[in-house]
């Protein structure tokens, strides 16, 4: 997820570039220089998929970027996104003189989602040392628009879900990330793969009967919430688990405090969540 959000900051930072030597009232060159750029300096997330349409920069270097497409490149394969409505709040001269750049977006979501998305406000705060804060919305997704980013975990899964999110980030492994997630009835259906870890904190009855279900069986939920918190300076994730799973009586509410290395930290949170597969080096 952190290397999805990069893509915010290299776009606004290359049309600080382009605007240098562009007309402005040329979007067009500007777009397609913009996509150049972005497209280079983040081959590796992305692969030359990024397609950046209707740029406006006006005379006061504010910008509007309609939509964005691309694919970002995960371990099990290209997962189609798009963005839209990116705009400035405030001047990219303000941020090449070392203010902060603060920049809203509407929607983030799969390619092709009719679902709202993520919207949410990112602020780049020094262009020489970049530190990014992250302040997101879950205005609605589901789970099954989400199966590529894991289909080990994920395949079949569902429920749609609403939250909030905050990442703040010097790239230099000192991270700040706090993250609520909700589904309200009726719920959805995740793998019972998924209840096998949790089985040192169920019930003993509750844990053999998911103990003895196929671990590709979907098992039915109605209601779900999940906080995780990583605070910087404490090596550790803060994570609280409510799961009501009706069939097998079960109503879980977890507290969990899971230590982790301060370089990793929010990958590792971002693995904890299920949707990304963090490979050992």
């Amino acid at each position: 997820m952190k290397k999805l959000f990069r893509i915010i900051f290299y776009l606004f930072i290359g049309t600080a570039i382009a605007a240098a030597g562009l007309c402005l009232s040329r979007n067009l060159w500007l777009e397609r220089v913009l996509e150049a750029y972005v497209n280079h300096t983040q081959q590796l997330f992305f692969a030359d998929t990024l397609d950046i349409s209707g740029v406006t920069l006006e005379r006061s270097l504010h910008f509007k970027i309609p939509k964005v497409t691309g694919q970002y490149q995960t371990h099990e394969g290209p997962f189609a996104f798009e963005i839209h409505d990116i705009e400035s709040v405030n001047s990219l001269a303000d941020f090449l003189k070392g203010r902060a750049l603060e920049i809203l977006f509407g929607s983030l979501r799969p390619l092709g989602s009719e679902l709202p998305g993520i919207a949410g406000r990112v602020v780049l705060k020094d262009p020489l040392a970049p530190v990014m804060e992250i302040t997101g919305q879950f205005s609605g997704l589901d789970l099954k628009e989400l199966e590529v980013l894991n289909p080990d975990n994920l395949a079949g899964a569902s429920g749609f879900f609403t939250g909030h999110f905050v990442i703040k980030t010097n790239f230099a492994g000192k991270d700040t990330f706090w993250m609520t997630l909700k589904v309200t009835p009726p719920g959805g259906r995740l793998q019972s793969r998924f209840f096998d870890i949790l089985a040192p904190f169920l019930p003993p009855a509750q844990a053999r009967l998911l103990a003895a279900v196929d671990d590709l069986k979907l098992v039915g939920y109605r209601e779900a919430d999940l906080n995780i918190d990583l605070l910087e300076g404490e090596p550790a994730l803060k994570i609280f688990l409510h799961i009501l799973v009706p069939d097998y009586n079960l109503n879980l509410n977890l507290n969990l405090k899971v230590i982790v290395e301060d370089s990793k930290a929010f990958m590792q949170a971002a693995q904890l969540v299920g949707l990304v597969r963090i490979e050992a080096k």
